[in-house]
């Protein structure tokens, strides 16, 4: 779950981190196309399968804002997605997506012609807000040591 997370996190943010960074720098949109075409030149289809994707950016958000308010009702019930089991196997992988998330609540909140990322960065802000800042070991062991710090007498 969290490898299809991180995955489809990167692919939006490999088509997007342009744009948004264009807003925050003021850059016409005009200009951040020519600029784009011109880096590109030699593969004209990477500039239209860019330009293609970010002319879908109201659906492409819909679908990241449908995960990320998964994510927050998972972390808000327990259900935490960032911590799952088959994270065990690879042990970056929430700091992966975590990375991911952090960088979604650093796009801009204005609406510009290069697009409009405001409630994208605010669910995200969200999210992390909700996460823990711990992974789950450092967690179940600090509630380990906290039980055993317990007298029997206090817990009957």
């Amino acid at each position: 779950a969290a490898q299809c997370i991180q995955r489809l996190l990167e692919r939006y943010l490999a088509s997007e981190r342009r744009f948004a960074a264009s807003i925050l720098t003021a850059q016409p949109y005009d200009e951040l196309l020519r600029e784009l075409i011109s880096e590109l030149k030699s593969a004209p289809d990477r500039v239209l399968k860019t330009v293609l994707a970010h002319n879908k950016l109201p659906e492409r958000n819909e679908v990241i804002l449908a995960m990320l308010r998964e994510m927050v009702s998972a972390e808000g019930s327990g259900m935490s997605c960032m911590y799952v089991p088959d994270l065990q196997t690879e042990q970056d992988m929430d700091a992966a997506v975590r990375s991911k998330v952090l960088e979604l609540s650093k796009m801009p909140s204005e609406v510009a012609a290069a697009g409009d990322f405001g409630s994208l960065r605010h669910l995200a802000q969200q999210l992390l807000h909700v996460v823990p800042h711990e992974s789950h070991e450092e967690r179940v062991r600090k509630l380990r040591r906290d039980l055993s710090a317990l007298d029997e007498k206090r817990i009957a």
